[in-house]
Formats: C-alpha cells, sequence, structure tokens
C-alpha cells in the first residue's frame, strides 16, 4: 500500500509538472500572438519617434524596422521603440502623453493600453470580415496569400489557442475561406485534388500542395 501510494504521488507530480510546462507554452505562444496583432495594428513604420519622447541609444543605432527583426528584448527599449510604427493621431496622442508612465512597466501593460486606444470593440469581428472576403490578387503568387490569411487568423486568435478553444479559427476552416478566395482554376484544382480532405489536415501541408500546383 505504500509503495502505491508512493508511485501514485510520484505520477501525480510528474502530471502536475507537465500541466505547468503546457500552460508556460500556451502562456508564451499567447504573449507572441498579442505582440504580433499589437505590431499589424500599428504597421505603418515612422522613421522619426515622437519628439517628446527621448530616444535610447539602441533606437537611434538602426532602421526602425520591426522589434522581431531587431530583437529586442528589453520592455523598456520596446515600449519606447514601438513609437516609430505609430501613424494614428490617437495613438500619438497617447504615446506622448503617457509612455514616460509606462517606463519601467511590463511590455504587457503598455501593449494593453494601446489596445483599448486603437482597436474598436468590434475589433474581432472586423477582422473576421477581412478574412471573409479574402480574394487572391491578379498581383500576389500563392504563397503570399496564404501568408496574409494566416496573419488575419493570428490576429483573431491571440488570446485564443486554436487547440484549446473551440471558438478560435482554426486551420481547416481558414483553409476552406483560403480556397473560396482563390481563381476559380486554382480553386476547381484544389477540389479535385481533396486538398480539404487529408485526415489529419495540416495547413502546412495544405499550403504546400496547392503551391505546386
Amino acid at each position: 500500500m505504500l509503495i502505491d501510494a508512493q508511485l501514485a504521488s510520484v505520477e501525480q507530480a510528474r502530471k502536475d509538472r507537465y500541466a505547468a510546462q503546457e500552460e508556460r507554452e500556451a502562456n508564451a505562444a499567447r504573449m507572441a500572438r498579442m505582440e504580433e496583432a499589437t505590431l499589424v495594428l500599428i504597421q505603418s513604420v515612422r522613421q522619426t519617434p515622437p519628439a517628446t519622447a527621448p530616444t535610447p541609444r539602441s533606437a537611434e543605432s538602426e532602421p526602425q524596422t520591426d522589434l522581431a527583426t531587431r530583437a529586442i528584448e528589453s520592455d523598456v527599449n520596446k515600449i519606447w521603440v514601438v513609437g516609430s510604427f505609430i501613424d494614428k493621431t490617437n495613438l500619438l496622442s497617447v504615446y506622448a502623453n503617457e509612455v514616460n508612465s509606462y517606463v519601467g512597466k511590463t511590455w504587457l501593460e503598455f501593449k494593453n493600453r494601446l489596445f483599448e486606444v486603437a482597436i474598436t470593440p468590434e475589433w474581432r469581428e472586423e477582422l473576421y470580415k477581412q478574412i471573409i472576403k479574402l480574394k487572391m490578387l491578379d498581383s500576389e503568387d500563392f504563397m503570399g496569400y496564404s501568408i496574409r490569411a494566416q496573419t488575419l487568423q493570428r490576429m483573431v486568435n491571440f488570446d485564443k489557442p486554436p487547440h484549446l478553444d473551440p471558438t478560435a479559427l482554426g486551420d481547416l476552416e481558414l483553409a476552406r475561406l483560403v480556397m473560396f478566395g482563390m481563381p476559380d482554376e486554382l480553386k476547381a484544382m484544389v477540389k479535385n485534388f481533396k486538398l480539404l480532405k487529408a485526415t489529419p489536415f495540416k495547413y502546412a501541408d495544405f499550403e504546400m500542395s496547392t503551391n505546386g500546383i
């Protein structure tokens, strides 16, 4: 009995560690989606930060591209540098008036404040409308079209991990919407090859197969 109890305790501890690891990974993924969504919402790049905000040396020494490309990890530097992405009057006003109060706070707190100002209460519905109306442009190839669709999917799902939340926009549903926006000839070939019928369905496989048609 004692041995059984010890084994049960060890097994429970293992399960607890596994659950904690899954939670950490889910939180990290959620943060990444939030960061991406924030930057997309303020995607127009300005070369000069607002005059009211002193620019740290790290922001002076490199072009103003995006945080991921520049590998900026410090919360303080992210808060300063993100000002160079803002081109909307209401966001510029908030940034100029409030940025100093967020230095020393977390990047998440600052992003949440930008979200309050930058997006409407119906932001998710507006993104869904964009996804539903997706059309492959004459000027783009399939991969460019697919990347555009996946970017919208990540924005819609930024706080909804698809494997945990049934209301998230899943890969199969996204693939269907992507197919609907294809030119008729490509759409017919996707149907003929039954690319959406694969079990289990993987968007990467669908993308690769469609790109090879």
